[in-house]
């Protein structure tokens, strides 16, 4: 079992945590259950679906890193699947305050890139702050999405957010977790002259490489209704695995998702007994898509946080649809 799980396990009641340790202490566990573990769950311990999230709140909030506030925050997103996923905040060092994502947003994006198709309920640790309310008015289940607070009345997000400005405001239609397949295909590399030391520049991959393939595939969900700023990134670490995070834009600007932290909030979930948080899995190469007419970049914020990170193998494909 993760140790970061096993930390806060005493913190379950008794009963609860006989009946969750054998989920928790799978190999292939990463932060979140399927239905049928969830039902098997509430069949043998008698507890609703919202009772079960708010009892393990305290799990989803050990996933959290905060060398900043040292303030962890737990949250579970129920799809309409039956799943349900896990996030905590994430505050990079390296970057700056903007490079930080609330728990709220971190379930929400643990979920998309899982493949969900719509929130039900969202079991928070804490009364969410205004910026994860406009970023769940993004959402395609903003009109009925359930909200559960610990030691607080459930309630619907239009009860913390009344009359907010959202996507329709700005005659979009299609929302986040809405069917998307842009068909974008890569048309070049970015050459930023890098040096992986003095005698060796950066050869780019070809366009069938795997982590392109990815990358691309990434891209064509990513959701950039605004700007049209479509992105995407594909992490690998050392021991090859890839972590791929998509661009999720706002239509209060702000509370938009760069690609490198949904990356890194999949990352942070991934199960490893050796590790406390993605800081300490090496990321070895990297590669951003981007639209090349795209007004935006990730580009920057993204090198800086990767470099501040211990990779030096990133590279920049321009795509086009």
């Amino acid at each position: 079992m993760n140790h970061r799980l096993m930390s806060v396990l005493s913190t379950i009641d008794p009963f609860l945590q006989k009946i969750i340790v054998p989920f928790l202490s799978q190999q292939n566990f990463s932060g979140w259950f399927s239905a049928e573990q969830i039902n098997q769950i509430m069949q043998i311990s008698n507890l609703n679906k919202d009772a079960l999230c708010l009892a393990l709140l305290p799990l989803a909030a050990a996933y959290a890193i905060t060398p900043f506030s040292h303030f962890n925050v737990g949250a579970i997103a129920c799809g309409i699947s039956g799943n349900l996923y896990f996030g905590a905040n994430i505050e990079c060092l390296g970057g700056s305050m903007q490079n930080t994502l609330h728990a709220e947003q971190s379930a929400i994006i643990h979920a998309w890139l899982r493949g969900e198709k719509r929130i039900q309920t969202l079991t928070v640790s804490y009364v969410p702050c205004g910026y994860c309310r406009q970023f769940l008015n993004e959402l395609n289940s903003s009109t009925d999405l359930k909200l559960c607070i610990f030691k607080h009345p459930s309630a619907m997000l239009s009860d913390y957010f009344p009359n907010g400005f959202g996507p329709h405001d700005l005659n979009v239609q299609h929302l986040l977790f809405d069917d998307i397949d842009y068909q974008f295909t890569p048309i070049g590399w970015v050459d930023h002259e890098y040096q992986l030391d003095d005698q060796q520049r950066l050869c780019f991959p070809t366009f069938d490489d795997p982590l392109v393939t990815e990358v691309i595939h990434n891209s064509r969900q990513s959701y950039a209704p605004y700007s049209q700023s479509h992105s995407a990134i594909v992490l690998q670490t050392q021991n090859n695995l890839l972590f791929s995070g998509r661009y999720a834009e706002n239509a209060a600007f702000n509370p938009s998702l760069q690609p490198l932290l949904v990356a890194l909030n999949l990352l942070n979930f991934s199960n490893t007994t050796t590790s406390s948080s993605y800081y300490d899995q090496k990321i070895t190469c990297a590669i951003l898509a981007e639209r090349w007419d795209a007004p935006l970049t990730q580009w920057t914020d993204t090198l800086k946080i990767l470099i501040q990170l211990g990779c030096h193998k990133i590279y920049h494909l321009i795509i086009t649809c």
